[in-house]
């Protein structure tokens, strides 16, 4: 039987191998303040600047994504324990399809 430190371990590398086969590289410019922020974190967190900067922009991501406001619509969708379900009319819906389409794209393009 494996050690938990083992499995822990082992699905660490399996995670860093699936994250680099999604990996699609970009370039972003940084005001010279900022820059030096992650060039004094890598430095002690020893991380690569990459690194951070992928960590710190999923993160980021997610929480604008939880941050995005609902705007009910006119139309209700369904209900719950009684209650009317409006359409969200604010920024959600068409950044979920904006985003399943974006990933999509990616996903061809990282195939070929």
């Amino acid at each position: 039987m494996l050690s938990d430190k083992v499995s822990s371990l082992l699905a660490g590398w399996e995670k860093q191998g699936q994250q680099k086969l999604n990996r699609i590289g970009t370039e972003i410019l940084l005001s010279c303040d900022d820059k030096s922020k992650i060039a004094a974190l890598s430095e002690i967190y020893h991380l690569s600047e990459a690194q951070l900067l992928s960590s710190i922009i999923n993160s980021s991501l997610k929480e604008i994504e939880q941050a995005m406001p609902y705007k009910a619509g006119d139309k209700i969708i369904r209900e719950e324990e009684g209650e009317p379900i409006y359409e969200d009319i604010g920024p959600t819906p068409a950044y979920l399809q904006a985003k399943k389409r974006k990933q999509q794209e990616f996903s061809l393009s990282v195939a070929s």
